[in-house]
């Protein structure tokens, strides 16, 4: 509730400054800005327990898609990219799986 009334009033300030930086603008060099859109956009994070965040996604393994659960992970900021990286660290864990002497199993 206190996070909307801020926003509210820093809006109505926002929209004072704007005002008087159109005028400014305007009074010196002569070009009108005043009908150009401005919106200003307030991001609010909220605050999270990240060990039940991450707790959350990997017990959703094999329920969700990797891309749903990375998604939601607080650590991961491109998801894209993260794919890419368990794409590459799975090739290679597989290449070096396939490097491992043939007789490993066998016992002497």
């Amino acid at each position: 509730m206190d996070a909307n009334i801020i926003e509210t009033e820093f809006q109505a300030s926002l929209d004072q400054l704007l005002w008087f930086i159109d005028q400014h603008i305007a009074n010196t060099t002569g070009q009108d800005f005043s009908d150009e859109p401005v919106e200003f956009i307030f991001n609010r994070d909220i605050l999270i327990n990240e060990t039940d965040t991450i707790n959350n996604a990997k017990n959703s393994v094999g329920i969700l898609f990797e891309e749903t659960i990375l998604t939601n992970h607080p650590w991961v900021a491109d998801v894209q990219a993260e794919l890419e990286r368990i794409r590459k660290e799975r090739n290679a864990d597989m290449l070096q799986f396939g490097q491992l002497p043939s007789d490993c199993g066998e016992q002497a």
